[in-house]
């Protein structure tokens, strides 16, 4: 168990809509948002590793302000529990703006101060083009065929690969 009494290796997902969020253990059965969650929707799963230092958050809908603060609040928990490992996959996220951004840089310099690393893996185009017009790509994707690169079959839905630049 963590800190947070959830096991290692179990799933969380959280629905947020317009700053609220709520957590619960995902068993593969837990409903989608419905029709009314529709605006500035973010769905947020997290899967720590058996290893307690590695863990996976798969994110779907749209990242900004509104939205923010349960992606803040799993990174933080991830970081102050000792995670030092975290792969983000993006490939669902259909809109991020600057304060998303800014999430995910603060996350991975205090990834990177703890001798640890932040990574967004496949990102949606918008979330390619914003990473690229901001340069900030260099520091949250990882480098094609490295051993940080996502594992994972081809996307045909038309997702960009995991580093745009290369």
């Amino acid at each position: 168990m963590t800190s947070s009494g959830h096991s290692a290796g179990q799933p969380i997902r959280i629905f947020a809509r317009g700053g609220r969020a709520t957590g619960v253990p995902y068993d593969g059965s837990c409903p989608s948002p419905g029709p009314d969650d529709a605006p500035q929707t973010l769905q947020l799963t997290v899967v720590r590793h058996p290893d307690a230092v590695s863990a996976m958050i798969r994110l779907a809908g749209e990242i900004d302000l509104a939205t923010v603060p349960p992606l803040r609040e799993a990174l933080d928990r991830c970081l102050s529990e000792g995670v030092l490992s975290i792969d983000v996959d993006t490939r669902s996220v259909t809109f991020c703006d600057a304060s998303g951004l800014n999430v995910f840089l603060d996350a991975a310099r205090r990834a990177r101060a703890a001798a640890g690393r932040l990574l967004l893996h496949r990102p949606s185009r918008q979330l390619a083009h914003l990473l690229d017009v901001t340069g900030t790509g260099a520091y949250l994707l990882p480098v094609p065929g490295s051993p940080t690169a996502f594992a994972g079959p081809a996307d045909p839905a038309g997702h960009a690969p995991s580093n745009p630049a290369a």
